[in-house]
């Protein structure tokens, strides 16, 4: 379990969720991002976990088995027959932020709402790319090599595998739990 990391996001960051990719906003938007990247900063307690699971066996671009008999289907991209590991990881931002933007949202303030939730996207970016970080470092010190990073959700791989990570992850060390639809919610 790590936690006290700090999540330095720009301005810029920021606005590619707010407005989009090529968002340019004028002194006011980016004085209220600069604000709400200093009051959401407040409200987060980031937290990660990972754990290793060694491989039985693969089939490329289909799926890897995981000596504990767990069956992850993988990405068409994931080619390599060497892969000996799987590196299951659960990070989050704790439940403070999001509690603040469905109060921001109750009270009609969905552009500070919005706002916020964009500063969170952002702060998970660098989160993750956190995770990753750490466990390339631990890998090497091992004389493993990271591969690809792929999460449920993204870039075509199945929301649903969500299940099967969090029957093996220990979501519990960082207080995260998946709700009906399989999305991640801090407790």
């Amino acid at each position: 379990l790590v936690s006290s990391v700090r999540l330095d996001v720009s301005i810029e960051s920021v606005a590619r969720y707010f407005g989009g990719n090529g968002y340019k906003g004028n002194q006011k938007t980016n004085d209220r991002i600069r604000h709400a990247i200093d009051e959401v900063s407040g409200l987060i307690t980031p937290r990660w976990t990972y754990t290793l699971y060694p491989v039985s066996s693969m089939t490329p671009g289909k799926e890897v088995i995981l000596e504990n008999g767990v069956k992850l289907s993988i990405p068409d991209c994931t080619f390599d027959p060497d892969i000996r590991l799987v590196v299951v990881a659960i990070g989050t931002l704790g439940d403070k932020l999001e509690k603040r933007c469905r109060q921001l949202a109750s009270q009609s303030k969905i552009y500070d709402a919005t706002l916020f939730d964009a500063v969170g996207t952002a702060m998970l970016d660098v989160l993750g790319e956190k995770i990753c970080k750490r466990i390339e470092q631990d890998g090497k010190r091992s004389g493993l090599l990271q591969g690809i990073r792929f999460a449920p959700g993204l870039e075509g791989y199945p929301l649903e595998q969500q299940q099967l990570l969090f029957q093996i992850a220990d979501n519990e060390a960082v207080d995260v739990f998946l709700n009906s639809s399989a999305i991640m919610t801090p407790a």
